[in-house]
């Protein structure tokens, strides 16, 4: 990163190369390392930029303990990352964010997993808000946005063999449905049902087996009734089904 700040070629290719890099947000564990990312989002005399500070906030620590998190201030955060402000900051600047909220979900926090959950459920708000305004929302930088962090991500979330991460996935998936229905194949048939036990993202990722089985029962008939994308099946139904063959 300091390399980087050093050359020239940087401040002409800077919102490339930052768009390059942002996917670290979701991969890096080392606290130096995210640290060293957030720079690049500073101004070159160090001073803060919007999504720097934001950053910042997102993963502070409390300065009275070891590497506890600071959860005043990273959910004060997160709650300002609303649909409007989605819709009105530039795409180089969502991307660390997204990232973000999905390293913060594989890490299993319950209240941060929810914050970074909901902050996904804005950015999708604010899609279905764009879209209806105009008939382009697939021209939308914020569909794009999704398409490149949140959707790829869904499957080593939905397959992953500890509970928590998978349950975590489902409900990413699951409000995403909800919210902008057609860009996930006509899985909203499974979310919007008249009765409880009949709403298979309740009940697959619930705790008591025969719910888990129910759930089954209702995708296969699901399955059965309507065809099905292969990216769907391959993106969404298999890692599902991957992860409880897997999990503990």
């Amino acid at each position: 990163v300091s390399i980087l700040r050093r050359c020239s070629a940087f401040e002409h290719d800077c919102e490339h190369v930052k768009s390059r890099l942002s996917c670290f947000f979701g991969k890096l564990r080392s606290k130096r390392g995210r640290e060293a990312l957030i720079s690049l989002y500073e101004l070159p005399n160090a001073i803060e930029t919007d999504v720097s500070r934001i950053l910042k906030g997102l993963q502070a620590t409390d300065v009275h303990k070891i590497d506890e998190p600071d959860y005043k201030l990273r959910l004060e955060t997160y709650s300002g990352l609303t649909s409007d402000w989605f819709t009105s900051t530039e795409a180089s600047s969502i991307y660390p964010i997204m990232y973000q909220c999905i390293f913060e979900l594989r890490c299993g926090d319950f209240l941060l997993c929810k914050a970074a959950r909901n902050t996904i459920f804005q950015l999708a708000t604010a899609l279905r808000k764009l879209s209806l305004q105009s008939a382009s929302k697939y021209e939308s930088p914020l569909y794009k946005i999704l398409v490149d962090t949140v959707n790829p991500s869904l499957p080593a979330l939905l397959e992953h063999n500890f509970a928590a991460v998978r349950a975590e996935g489902i409900a990413v998936l699951s409000g995403l449905i909800e919210i902008i229905p057609d860009m996930y194949g006509g899985f909203s048939d499974l979310v919007c049902c008249s009765r409880l036990d009949s709403n298979f993202f309740t009940n697959i990722s619930h705790i008591q087996i025969r719910r888990q089985c129910e759930a089954l029962r209702e995708l296969t008939r699901f399955l059965q009734e309507r065809s099905c994308s292969s990216l769907s099946m391959s993106s969404y139904v298999l890692p599902m089904l991957k992860g409880f063959l897997l999990s503990e």
